[in-house]
């Protein structure tokens, strides 16, 4: 519950940030380079950016590379996920991600107005977590035994999607900040390969492992350079 609440508090600030923060120029700055970071993924051990150029200068289009960064403690996703979680879990993901995307601003300038964005992406996640299980031990006898105690797992997730969004871009003051809202949908494919007994990180749309249809929003803060 807490973690919700501090996301929701975060979009909450950042909205009425962005009204209030909005530069009042017309001559809004119109770099063909820039650099922005999604701070709701923090909440998921997430660090995603987006480095956005347009194909020419003046252009109404550019092409975005979003690398994704995964490392910690799953605890926060397991929240949203509602799975069962036990402090001897100690459950930690370690992963990456690359997601390509073709924007077309709306607005007749870049960086200041609405766009929409398609693109494809992938993700790779290892997960790991311990959970009650049977054990091969070595006696000092050198006798083969089996324990019923706490032992590792993980599981390894390979997920490819598709992603189609509208989003709204202001520039703050001062200039060149960035802010940039969005949101849209996506499907997500997961190959998944676990040593427990189930797959665990499959369990919603939030989840490292989710197969199906997403609804996507979120904000992100950068810099135009």
């Amino acid at each position: 519950m807490f973690q919700k609440f501090v996301l929701c508090a975060c979009v909450g600030i950042c909205a009425l940030f962005s009204q209030t923060a909005v530069a009042q120029t017309s001559s809004p700055t119109t770099g063909r380079l820039s650099l922005t970071f999604s701070p709701q993924h923090l909440l998921f051990n997430g660090l995603h950016l987006d480095v956005a150029r347009t194909l020419a200068k003046d252009s109404l289009q550019s092409l975005v590379l979003s690398p994704r960064f995964y490392s910690g403690q799953t605890r926060s996703l397991d929240e949203f996920t509602s799975r069962t979680f036990e402090a001897e879990d100690n459950s930690k993901v370690l992963g990456y991600g690359l997601e390509v995307l073709h924007r077309l601003y709306l607005s007749g300038t870049p960086h200041e107005g609405g766009y929409f964005a398609y693109g494809l992406n992938y993700h790779h996640f290892n997960v790991e977590f311990e959970k009650l299980g049977w054990a091969r031990q070595i006696d000092a006898q050198g006798l083969e035994t089996y324990h019923y105690r706490y032992r590792p797992f993980n599981e390894i997730i390979n997920r490819w999607g598709a992603t189609a969004l509208i989003g709204m871009q202001r520039q703050l003051s001062p200039k060149p900040l960035l802010f940039d809202m969005y949101v849209g949908f996506g499907y997500t494919k997961s190959n998944i390969s676990s040593s427990y007994d189930t797959v665990r990180y499959d369990v919603n749309a939030y989840d490292f492992g989710f197969t199906g249809m997403r609804v996507l929003g979120g904000l992100k803060f950068g810099i135009i350079l």
